[in-house]
C-alpha cells in the first residue's frame, strides 16, 4: 500500500489516484486540514476536490461520506461525492468530491452587505436542521451504527484531558484552574441523540464566490450523535471568536429549534472542553494569533 502519513502526502500520490478516474492531469492546490490531506484539482474545464485520510482513524472518511448522504436526504447543502476508496489496499482511503468554492464564512466575517442578515440566518437554519436528525443512541457514528458513548462521558473526558494538558504547560493559574472546575461542575447531562458537528465554525461554511449563497456545510469527520444544546454552544464560541454575526445566526437557528430558556446559564460548561482543547492545540502549533483570540474569549468566560 502507498503510505499516506500526516503532512507527507505528495503530489505524485495525488496524481496516481487522479489517473484512476480522469484522463486529464490537473493542477494541484493543497488546502489546510488537520487530519486529512485536502487538495483542489484544477482541470481545464472544471474543478474537483480530493480528501485523503492521513490519520490513524480509518472510520473518519467513511463516516463523513455517510453523513453527507444524511444531509442530502434532509435538504442541507453539502458536496456531492463522485469517487471513493474506503479499503486500504494499493492506495490510502480517499474520496473525490464536488468543488464548492474556496470562500468560507470566516473570510466574510462581519462584511457590510445587505445580504448579511439573511446569510447568517440561513446558516442558523441549516445548522438547526442538522440537530433535527435523530439517532437511536448517543455515541460515535459508524457505518455499522452508533458506537455507544454517553454525552456526559464524552464531555468530561475532553474537559479532563485538556485541562491536564494546559496545567502541564503552565498556561493556567491556580485561580483559573479552580474557576474552570467550578464552572464545569454546573454541567447538565442530556439524553438527546442527534447529529452534532462538534467543530462548527465559520470555516465549515462554503459560500458561493459570486452570489454569497451557501454551497455546503463541510468537515463532518468528528461528527457524533449527541446533545444539540452543547453543539450550539460550541458553534457560538467559534462564531464569536472568529468575528461572525452571532445574533442573526442564533435567530435563524431558533426559527427551527428553540434553545432552552436557561441556555445562558448552562452554556459555559458546554463551551469549556472545546476552549481548553483550542488553547492547547494553538499552543502546540505555535499559532499565536488564534491562541490570543481564544484566550481573550476564555478569560472573559471564566472570570
Amino acid at each position: 500500500m502507498v503510505e499516506a502519513k500526516k503532512n507527507e502526502v505528495n503530489e505524485k500520490l495525488v496524481l496516481d489516484i487522479v489517473k484512476l478516474h480522469f484522463d486529464e492531469i490537473p493542477k494541484i492546490k493543497k488546502f489546510h486540514s488537520e487530519s486529512s490531506y485536502v487538495a483542489e484539482l484544477d482541470f481545464k474545464d472544471f474543478k474537483k476536490v480530493i480528501k485523503i485520510n492521513t490519520s490513524n482513524y480509518d472510520w473518519k472518511i467513511a463516516k463523513e461520506i455517510q453523513i453527507f448522504e444524511i444531509l442530502k436526504n434532509n435538504g442541507i447543502p453539502r458536496p456531492k461525492i463522485y469517487f471513493t476508496n474506503l479499503i486500504e489496499t494499493e492506495y490510502p482511503q480517499y474520496y473525490i468530491m464536488e468543488y464548492l468554492g474556496t470562500r468560507n464564512l470566516m473570510e466574510l466575517g462581519n462584511f457590510d452587505s445587505k445580504n448579511s442578515k439573511d446569510l447568517f440566518k440561513q446558516i442558523g437554519v441549516y445548522f438547526a436542521k442538522t440537530h433535527l436528525i435523530k439517532f437511536e443512541a448517543q455515541g460515535k457514528i459508524s457505518t455499522e451504527g452508533i458506537l455507544k458513548q454517553s454525552f456526559s462521558e464524552n464531555y468530561k473526558k475532553e474537559f479532563d484531558l485538556f485541562l491536564i494538558n494546559l496545567i502541564k504547560l503552565n498556561l493556567l493559574s491556580v485561580l483559573e484552574i479552580s474557576n474552570c472546575k467550578k464552572l464545569f461542575s454546573t454541567f447538565q447531562d442530556s439524553n438527546e441523540a442527534v447529529l452534532c458537528h462538534r467543530d462548527f465554525g465559520p470555516w465549515q461554511v462554503i459560500i458561493d464566490d459570486k452570489t454569497n449563497k451557501i454551497n455546503g456545510l463541510i468537515d463532518w469527520e468528528w461528527g457524533v450523535s449527541s446533545c444539540s444544546v452543547a453543539d450550539f454552544a460550541r458553534a457560538e464560541s467559534l462564531m464569536t471568536i472568529f468575528g461572525c454575526e452571532l445574533k442573526f445566526f442564533k435567530q435563524g437557528y431558533e426559527e427551527i429549534k428553540k434553545l432552552p430558556k436557561n441556555y445562558e446559564e448552562i452554556k459555559i460548561a458546554y463551551k469549556l472542553p472545546q476552549l481548553l482543547s483550542l488553547l492547547y492545540h494553538y499552543t502546540k502549533s505555535k499559532d499565536e494569533t488564534n491562541y490570543n483570540k481564544c484566550r481573550k474569549y476564555f478569560d472573559e468566560l471564566i472570570k
